[in-house]
């Protein structure tokens, strides 16, 4: 948006140095008619001027300049007939369009156009008919659409995330490209995706999955090599945002859990083992057997139950995320506050899942445990040391979440900061076109009295002359006079 805020002025400034030197420069319509157009780029919404002017200027009573565009059904664009517009145009460029009367005088028959559309590209004819039939100019112009990209984070994949680009209101279409901060093009997530509204503009958006790297600096450049414009947009990506492997974590508690398990019913079966060794084979060969049978239907149990709990939570955290995803595309404003809830909605509903099934399984093993009295004190501590980790890791995981809020409140005051830089500098950009524009009308000003004050000069030294010339005229007639009398003096004298 500054960019183009810059540009604009630039514009202006250009504009009026145009009008200035149109006059001085001779243009195709000077001499011939111009084959080759003269090619001028615009963007929408500028302020431009389409030059033309005349080697040899006209009288205002059998001037007329007329402006066209042969590809329109109404070809008129602007008509002068001697210094005045006449209302006969095309629909599309009425309210539009402007000539200097002030500088007709001078051959200057250049046309102003404002809030240039995409539809007013084309090819443009100035004809000056009391010229003759080949003094005609040709202008190319040349029109386009920018906008400044947007960067989201729209989710995770694998142990990266995935950025998405969007950028709307361009002209001709565009390219969209992906760099990470050594400058280097990153591999896409397919083909870019393009739209076009009712305006005929096109809107493109582009995903790439990007990997943590030292200083995590990504940028979205879209690029029109026709108008010769591109505009990016960069964006950090925290360390924290980078998904990290939850089940780990879960896999973690769950192991360790039948660790203990295996641990205690071991010890209980080599106690049990010891204590039979006194009874006789075949008893001790079913106690032995029954033991075995029991520890591998629990290690088969809860390994069936280590998969199943694992499987659900990655199943449901896969169609978590994919709602996600889908809500973020609302608007970027409801992107953060669903995505926030949501990951908060998701953490809530994990950790209600680990309890619960940290319940069960609690809940299982005592029924396991209650056989020997050995075996039930056995998994009481195991159960008090799962309760203290599975705590001590609670708080870990709530301390980092206090972490991560912390981050996000600070990119919002950051935002909020740049938003307002960005205000200030846009309003300091408005008053220095504004006091650009009082000055260059100051300057019109000063250079209109200045004209009108030369004439006056002359006029004045014009009229001193006549009246020095009348007292010369006057003198040499008294001259005349005098020796006319002297004359017939001398002749009534004679005899």
């Amino acid at each position: 948006m500054e960019d183009c805020r810059v540009r604009v002025v630039i514009q202006e400034i250009l504009s009026m140095l145009v009008v200035c030197l149109v006059v001085a420069l001779p243009t195709p319509a000077d001499t011939e008619t111009n084959t080759s157009p003269h090619i001028i780029v615009a963007l929408t919404g500028d302020n431009i001027i389409l030059p033309c002017s005349l080697m040899t200027p006209t009288t205002l009573d059998i001037m007329m300049v007329e402006w066209s565009r042969s590809d329109l059904k109404d070809t008129i664009v602007h008509i002068n007939r001697k210094g005045l517009d006449i209302e006969e145009q095309s629909p599309s460029y009425r309210g539009r369009t402007s000539m200097f009367l002030e500088e007709l005088r001078n051959g200057n028959v250049s046309i102003k156009l404002n809030n240039v559309k995409i539809s007013d590209a084309g090819e443009y004819t100035c004809d000056v008919p009391s010229q003759g039939s080949g003094h005609k100019s040709v202008i190319q112009l040349v029109v386009g659409a920018v906008s400044q990209p947007v960067i989201s984070i729209v989710g995770s994949k694998d142990y990266g995330l995935v950025l998405k680009c969007d950028s709307g209101g361009w002209y001709p279409k565009p390219e969209m490209i992906w760099l990470n901060s050594d400058g280097t093009i990153l591999p896409a997530d397919g083909p870019t995706e393009t739209e076009t509204d009712s305006d005929g503009l096109y809107t493109v958006k582009g995903h790439v999955t990007v990997q943590k790297t030292d200083n995590n600096w990504f940028t979205c450049r879209v690029l029109q090599q026709k108008i010769n414009h591109t505009m990016e947009t960069q964006i950090n990506v925290p360390d924290d945002s980078f998904p990290k492997s939850r089940g780990g974590l879960i896999a973690g508690v769950i192991i360790a859990v039948l660790a203990a398990v295996v641990a205690g019913c071991l010890g209980f079966y080599l106690w049990r083992k010891k204590q039979l060794t006194k009874k006789t084979a075949d008893h001790r060969g079913e106690t032995v057997k029954m033991l075995n049978k029991k520890v591998e239907n629990a290690e088969e149990e809860h390994e069936k139950k280590m998969k199943e709990t694992e499987q659900q939570l990655k199943q449901k955290y896969k169609v978590k995320e994919e709602d996600l995803e889908k809500k973020k595309k609302e608007t970027e404003q409801q992107l953060k506050q669903k995505y926030k809830e949501k990951e908060e909605e998701l953490e809530k509903k994990m950790t209600e899942e680990r309890e619960k099934k940290m319940k069960e399984t609690e809940e299982e093993l005592e029924k396991k445990v209650k056989e020997t009295e050995e075996c039930e004190k056995k998994m009481k501590e195991t159960e008090q040391q799962l309760k203290q980790k599975y705590k001590e890791k609670e708080e870990e995981l709530e301390k980092k979440m206090k972490e991560t809020e912390e981050r996000e409140k600070k990119m919002k005051e950051t935002e909020q900061q740049l938003k307002q830089k960005y205000k200030e500098k846009e309003e300091d950009l408005e008053k220095k076109k504004k006091e650009t524009e009082k000055q260059h009308e100051q300057d019109m000003k000063d250079k209109e009295e200045q004209h009108e004050q030369d004439m006056k000069d002359k006029v004045k030294q014009h009229e001193q002359e006549l009246d020095e010339n009348e007292q010369k005229l006057k003198q040499q007639y008294k001259e005349k006079e005098r020796q006319l009398k002297e004359l017939l003096f001398k002749t009534d004298l004679k005899p």
